[in-house]
């Protein structure tokens, strides 16, 4: 008689009991009904060995195997002819240890598949923290590129160059209106290292790569105006990304605040059909579970 394994074979054919009851599935075949018991009984007798092993996933794929076949067997009609002859073979007590050891590996299964899914959910959460640890490490100084030399780059951007000298003057006085954040606000946003803000840029992919914001503590993607159309969902938009966005999008829900930004609108320019309304509508179809989320546009930046 094999010995008792000291330790609990670790998890291995499954990730649920939905998933090994699969595995224990066995299909009527043309075969006599002597032939379905002596199957039976090695089964049984595979199934004790695995027990005895600690192997519990295959012992208890087998004691389940061994109770549909014991089904088909009493299914037969040459069985209920001779139903003490074949039970007699099969044992007396086999059929009721079988169900009470299937049930004992079932509870004990389910537990340690629980234990692993959590264990698993853990390691993707550390693995994620040390990416992102390793890409703040990486990033460069902070450094805002001028938008006064791209404007002046820009022919059709002279109404806007204007704008843009207005609003820099008024920044002291002004104050944002509410749901917006003034640039001098957000500044001193991404200079605290207390606060994680991810700030999405939804203008065009070519702007974006001409000039951007850059923030070694904190993070900006290009969420580009060719991937935004009204009545879009986030699911989308992350297919419309550029490939170096992804990361970061997809940590989206673990930011304190998400900046939206374009060339010069503000919180009053958020209509039905804008890009930044379309976005920022995305995003809160989606509502985060673990942070309270604030979508600001920025006021003449």
């Amino acid at each position: 008689m094999p010995s008792v394994s000291a330790g609990v074979k670790e998890l291995y054919l499954s990730t649920s009991l939905g998933e090994l009851n699969k595995k224990a599935e066995v299909k009527p075949d043309k075969i006599s009904t002597r032939s379905y018991v002596q199957s039976a009984c090695k089964i049984f007798k595979a199934a004790e060995e695995c027990r005895l092993d600690r192997d519990e996933e295959k012992a208890y794929v087998l004691y389940m195997k061994y109770l549909a076949v014991y089904d088909l067997i009493k299914k037969r009609s040459d069985f209920k002819q001779q139903q003490e002859y074949y039970l007699s073979m099969l044992g007396p007590t086999s059929f009721k240890k079988a169900i009470e050891e299937a049930e004992k590996l079932s509870d004990s299964l389910k537990l340690r598949y629980e234990e692993a899914e959590v264990r698993k959910k853990l390691e993707e959460r550390e693995r994620q923290e040390e990416k992102k640890q390793r890409e703040e490490k990486s990033e460069k100084e902070l450094g805002i590129s001028s938008l006064k030399e791209i404007t002046e780059s820009k022919k059709e951007n002279k109404k806007i160059k204007g704008d843009l000298k207005d609003a820099k003057t008024d920044a002291p006085k002004a104050s944002a209106p509410p749901g917006g954040i003034t640039a001098e606000k957000l500044f001193q946003m991404i200079k605290d290292p207390s606060m994680t803000v991810i700030i999405m840029d939804a203008r065009s992919m070519r702007d974006y790569q001409e000039s951007r914001i850059q923030v070694p503590m904190q993070k900006c993607i290009s969420v580009p105006e060719e991937a935004i159309s009204p009545g879009i969902t986030v699911n989308q938009i992350e297919v419309k990304l550029p490939e170096e966005s992804e990361v970061l999008w997809k940590q989206r829900g673990f930011a304190d605040y998400i900046v939206i930004l374009d060339w010069f609108s503000s919180v009053k320019d958020l209509t039905l059909g804008t890009t930044l309304q379309s976005l920022k509508d995305a995003l809160f179809k989606v509502p985060c579970q673990m942070y309270s989320l604030a979508f600001l546009p920025i006021n003449g930046c």
